[in-house]
């Protein structure tokens, strides 16, 4: 299956079995995908654990830590000048920040997807983490 976003909608979801609100060490990749546009406005906030990057730049994987709060969002990488001596705009980079520690429950995971400028709550999904 594949998802292309369209203007406005954010795709959040669990990569493998889509009603399973269960996560191990083995079943912990999402799917984030939205326009590189939109990237810049999107603001995640995570109970219990924090979301890492892949090499796929619309894949992420959830590390359980515990009783810590992150947040994550994209930032604007460095722009660089190309071989053929032009500009080139950065790339987009997602990254985590911890933020704390969380009173949920351990065997809980919330991930919270939020729109900065409109301070709006998009996505609110929680996972329930099994070793």
């Amino acid at each position: 299956m594949k998802v292309r976003a369209e203007d406005g909608l954010v795709y959040f979801y669990k990569k493998g079995k889509t009603g399973d609100s269960v996560l191990t060490k083995n079943s912990n990749q999402f799917y984030l995908v939205c326009k590189e546009v939109q990237k810049k406005n999107l603001h995640i906030h995570i109970d219990n654990a924090r979301l890492l990057p892949t090499e796929n730049d619309s894949t992420v994987f959830v590390e359980y830590l515990p009783g810590l709060k992150y947040e994550a969002w994209f930032i604007q990488a460095e722009d660089s000048l190309g071989a053929d001596g032009k500009l080139q705009k950065g790339k987009m980079v997602f990254t985590s920040f911890l933020n704390g520690t969380t009173p949920l429950e351990k065997n809980k995971i919330r991930i919270q997807i939020y729109l900065k400028k409109e301070n709006e709550l998009v996505l609110s999904n929680v996972y329930y983490y099994k070793d």
